[in-house]
């Protein structure tokens, strides 16, 4: 576990030493929520990066640190909306950070299937650089997936079998060798 919203300032601070460098920052969707106004500073400054949001709807770790204890109380980011007309909605996926991160002069997609992730990478990666701008890949993965986690990089414990097909060398697309590049020399990760 690391500590909760460094991601984007991290990505920003990266970027800024390295500029040549891709950044490709991961972060947990209520991570996200602590620093989401950096964005706003990112996009004023032209400071491009690639956020990799890992949307489960809920504060996963606390759930996932309450497993060894026997309690398994989910804390849900969805909520029920009252409209003026009295109509009430219920907004399932919570926060739609790709509006959130448009809001604050960036850009991003939501990722529904596993499919979709290469292609959204390869994107994020080539409009980040082309537009100078940070860019959001926001991935929908289930409420009670596990995150690995441990106390040292060289010391992670996986919770979720690892999918064995998918990989960034299957990406073939413009982007495809920045992103490799990128995450072998330079790579911000968080949690949450």
């Amino acid at each position: 576990m690391g500590s909760l919203g460094w991601e984007i300032p991290a990505c920003i601070g990266a970027k800024l030493g390295q500029p040549e460098k891709l950044v490709v920052g991961v972060v947990g969707d209520y991570s996200f929520q602590f620093t989401m106004q950096e964005v706003a500073a990112a996009v004023q400054y032209r400071i491009p990066f690639v956020l990799v949001m890992i949307n489960n709807i809920s504060l996963g770790l606390i759930r996932q640190s309450e497993v060894a204890y026997g309690m398994n109380y989910n804390v849900d980011l969805a909520y029920t909306v009252e409209h003026a007309d009295g109509e009430l909605s219920q907004m399932e996926r919570g926060i739609n950070y790709v509006q959130l991160m448009e809001a604050m002069g960036g850009l991003g997609q939501r990722v529904e299937q596993p499919e979709e992730i290469c292609v959204s990478l390869e994107w994020a990666i080539r409009t980040s650089a082309a537009r100078r701008l940070p860019v959001l890949v926001e991935v929908m993965v289930e409420r009670e997936a596990n995150a690995a986690m441990g106390p040292a990089l060289n010391a992670i414990s996986e919770y979720e079998p690892l999918p064995h097909s998918t990989t960034v060398t299957s990406m073939n697309g413009a982007g495809s060798q920045e992103l490799r590049q990128g995450l072998s020399s330079i790579a911000v990760s968080g949690t949450a």
